[in-house]
């Protein structure tokens, strides 16, 4: 059975009210979602939130501290995970997946919404499992470190003018790994992308921490060594060809002896470059 955006909310609506469980997993979450949320759903023990929770998603308002403050605050457990990308709204035995966020325009809560299509579906022990599966993976989202994560936005913020959709944490408030990909690194040099811009930028791009994680495990790095590396971690399909990882290495290295002065040094000796701590 397909509902359109009205429906769907008028279904949820009815299980938050009955339900003995929910597991609501939602990229985006924003904070008129949260007010619904809290006027149907007395919480329960088992209750709990998942959302990507990326910075970017904060900056462009895709996701609210505000939304997560106030769900914390009536004792809702919330995790993320940055990959996240799923809408599952899962009650006692049955689940309603679909494209909606938990947001005003995913679920219709204000006159120009998205038009959303979801559907209702039975779910087993198995489906339940997969989902646990999800949120034990996943990293917890305190008011401690939510005051962190808004702060970390604001700072960025009091710096740039637009959005950055490749900006990670820091690792000083969620210490994680991603999948790296071409499109991480600066595909041209000097570059106009605000990631490069400033050694803030720089060191919290996905590239530099790369490249500073590979300097700490195996000490200063050839810039042969380093291409090899990259070679074999990229994980873009059909895998790029070396000289192209030879081009955009060399990009980041550029932009690490135009901006990085305190962390890593690159050196020339007779005519190759490596690369270590100062």
């Amino acid at each position: 059975m397909l509902l359109d955006t009205s429906r769907f909310r008028i279904h949820l609506e009815q299980q938050l009210e009955k339900s003995t469980r929910f597991l609501c997993y939602s990229a985006f979450f924003t904070e008129p979602a949260a007010k619904w949320f809290i006027k149907y759903r007395k919480i329960q023990k088992n209750d709990c939130l998942l959302v990507r929770a990326l910075p970017d998603d904060f900056i462009n308002g895709s996701c609210s501290f505000d939304a997560i403050r106030l769900i914390l605050d009536h004792k809702l457990s919330v995790r993320r995970s940055p990959a996240f990308h799923a809408k599952v709204y899962a009650f006692d035995d049955i689940a309603y997946i679909g494209s909606a966020n938990l947001t005003a325009k995913g679920l219709a809560l204000i006159d120009q919404h998205n038009q959303e299509l979801g559907s209702k579906v039975s779910i087993t022990s198995d489906d339940v499992k997969l989902l646990e599966n999800l949120w034990n993976k996943a990293e917890q989202i305190t008011l401690e470190k939510l005051d962190e994560m808004e702060k970390f936005c604001e700072q960025y913020l009091n710096k740039n003018t637009k959005s950055d959709k490749t900006l990670i944490w820091p690792k000083e408030i969620f210490n994680e790994t991603h999948d790296i990909y071409c499109s991480d690194f600066p595909q041209d040099y000097p570059s106009a992308e605000i990631k490069w811009q400033t050694k803030e930028n720089l060191q919290n791009s996905s590239a530099y921490i790369w490249l500073k994680n590979n300097i700490q495990d195996n000490g200063s790095m050839s810039f042969g060594a380093l291409s090899a590396s990259l070679h074999n971690t990229v994980c873009d399909d059909p895998t790029p060809y070396r000289r192209d990882i030879k081009f955009l290495l060399n990009n980041l290295l550029s932009i690490v002896m135009e901006l990085d002065t305190d962390t890593l040094k690159v050196i020339r000796p007779f005519n190759s470059q490596i690369v270590e701590f100062r």
